[in-house]
């Protein structure tokens, strides 16, 4: 008989580029996506970690499902594909913005955390924003076994928009 484990997440936020300095680790939402203002993209990516560590059989593993609950497709004209990628630098949830994963600590990789997605690591892309009403369900097994077996049972993730965005598309999960 299989049975099921759901892993919420220890810590997220949404870092939003047009609020260098804003943490917003309170909010009930998370929000990924590009929004347009005042002339110009702004950019919303999402950090998760996830504690493994008490999954110890890592062989038992079928499937891991990621799920970002929808909640609406904010402001929306466009659409726009997110990346999900594992993140190489772990960041302080109450303190993590644009340009700093802790206090005054900038992302290694650069603002926004997705200089520090490993890309050569599988990575997984969805869609927000217009026309968009559904769950994001992406199964991350890979990425879960190798949490667990090499980086002590802790999964780190980001989703961004990689490059310019081409419109004003955000889902808020």
């Amino acid at each position: 008989m299989s049975s099921t484990t759901t892993v919420y997440p220890s810590k997220d936020t949404w870092l939003n580029e047009g609020r260098e300095s804003q943490n917003n680790s309170t909010q009930t939402t998370v929000t990924v996506g590009a929004g347009y203002k005042g002339g110009s993209h702004e950019k919303n990516n999402a950090v998760w970690s996830f504690d493994l560590s008490g999954i110890t059989d890592p062989s038992t593993i079928t499937k891991a499902i990621f799920t970002l609950a929808f909640s609406s497709s904010a402001l929306s004209s466009t659409s726009q594909t997110v990346t999900l990628a594992r993140l190489n630098e772990d960041f302080t949830e109450a303190q993590a913005t644009w340009d700093d994963s802790a206090s005054s600590v900038a992302w290694t990789g650069g603002s926004g955390a997705f200089g520090n997605a490993e890309t050569t690591q599988p990575t997984y892309t969805f869609t927000v924003g217009s026309g968009v009403s559904s769950d994001v369900l992406i199964d991350i097994k890979d990425l879960v076994v190798d949490a667990i077996t090499r980086r002590s049972g802790t999964l780190l993730l980001v989703a961004a928009i990689v490059g310019t965005p081409v419109g004003s598309g955000k889902g808020l999960t």
